[in-house]
């Protein structure tokens, strides 16, 4: 009864599609367990940690959101501090808009996968301009494939979020933060839901991609 309650709030949210989009994706992309080496790039407080069964969960960002002494703290615009073929999974959820230098840090990524490890991403297509003055970019499908392929990845799936009715709701959400209007964003939520399977497009909230370094 409490996990159905719990449930339901997450509809008064106004981020709640968004978020739900990013924590479907990284769970399907996990399939596979008994991992030596998760990498966690711009990890904030770590929510996809509890999703991954690896030896090793090592967190990089800029600051410790998490609050434990295991995150290690750099700027991977200057370089990731991983030696080369060290990870099975890189994460970078949120996080390749507010890179200065994205084509590099793909390229850095490369190198700390193993051979036949994978990367795991998504970044925003359609979405406000957020912790500023540190959001640069908009990727498309042809924009991310540009970078995979400067890197070295030659094996790699995109594909959109979502639908286009699906990110109207978002973005019409985005803007009723007081709480007179949460029965409407209710309502927008559920519709959004309702409408998901329809056929994706060109305006998603994200594009999502999972790429995998050679295993030569």
């Amino acid at each position: 009864m409490k996990k159905i309650i719990s449930r339901i709030k997450l509809l008064f949210k106004s981020r709640f599609l968004a978020r739900r989009l990013q924590a479907k994706f990284v769970i399907a992309a996990q399939s596979d367990q008994g991992l030596e080496t998760v990498v966690d790039l711009g990890a904030g407080e770590a929510p996809y940690q509890k999703f991954f069964k690896a030896e090793k969960y090592i967190c990089i960002d800029v600051e410790n959101r998490k609050g434990t002494a295991d995150v290690i703290i750099a700027d991977v615009n200057q370089g990731i501090p991983i030696g080369d073929n060290q990870a099975d999974v890189v994460l970078c959820i949120e996080v390749l808009e507010h890179l200065r230098e994205p084509a590099f840090v793909i390229q850095e990524i490369h190198r700390i996968l193993k051979p036949g490890g994978r990367l795991v991403l998504s970044t925003p297509m359609v979405w406000q301009v957020h912790e500023p003055p540190n959001d640069f970019f908009r990727y498309t499908e042809f924009g991310l494939k540009h970078l995979l392929e400067k890197a070295g990845f030659k094996k790699y799936e995109i594909k959109p979020s979502n639908n286009y009715f699906y990110t109207l709701c978002q973005l019409i959400n985005m803007k009723l933060r007081n709480k007179f209007f949460l029965p409407l964003v209710f309502l927008l939520n559920v519709l959004a839901l309702l409408s998901f399977n329809q056929r994706q497009n060109s305006l998603p909230i994200d594009n999502h991609l999972i790429a995998y370094k050679d295993e030569n």
